[in-house]
């Protein structure tokens, strides 16, 4: 597990808390109230806004700001897209995320296929105008749910996606 550790649970139930508790109240003449929904879906945001940050941080760290053509792809990837995948090969989610993006994919197949993930998992989401950064996310986390033995993960290195496990992309990145 990467940030998905027990502190990082306690800081997001605290955030929850912290938003729910935050939220004005109104009367139902006005409008709903903000519903637990709601304030997932904000945090769901954050959440988000939290990973790039990380990515951001380790690169820095690595030694090194984005280049051009990796920022490039980045501001890319947050244009938001329609998907419907009803179990589709991730081998072909992938080709339709290359092709609706119009950015580089390299998918790590070894690498996947060590951690129990073959090209034909079959992927289903139905998602409407979502940053396409996401989809990638919880494309990935659909597909190593359960069956993968290692965490999967995915970066923007030198203007191509890569999606490998952590593992694989921790190499891909010193290449």
């Amino acid at each position: 597990m990467r940030r998905e550790t027990l502190g990082a649970l306690i800081v997001t139930v605290v955030v929850a808390i912290a938003v729910w508790t935050a939220l004005p109240a109104r009367s139902h003449a006005q409008s709903k109230e903000p519903t637990l929904a709601d304030v997932m879906t904000a945090l769901i945001r954050i959440e988000g806004k939290i990973d790039a940050m990380d990515k951001r941080i380790a690169r820095l760290e690595q030694g090194g700001e984005d280049s051009d053509a990796t920022r490039k792809v980045r501001e890319k990837l947050k244009g938001k897209l329609d998907v419907k995948f009803e179990q589709n090969k991730l081998v072909n989610v992938m080709d339709f995320m290359r092709n609706t993006t119009g950015v580089n994919f390299f998918t790590d197949w070894a690498a996947l296929e060590a951690a129990g993930i073959e090209q034909d998992v079959l992927i289903t989401l139905d998602l409407k105008q979502v940053p396409a950064d996401q989809i990638i996310k919880l494309v990935i986390a659909r597909a190593g749910s359960g069956t993968s033995v290692e965490p999967l993960a995915w970066d923007v290195i030198d203007g191509t996606v890569m999606v490998s496990t952590e593992r694989g992309l921790a190499k891909l990145k010193k290449k």
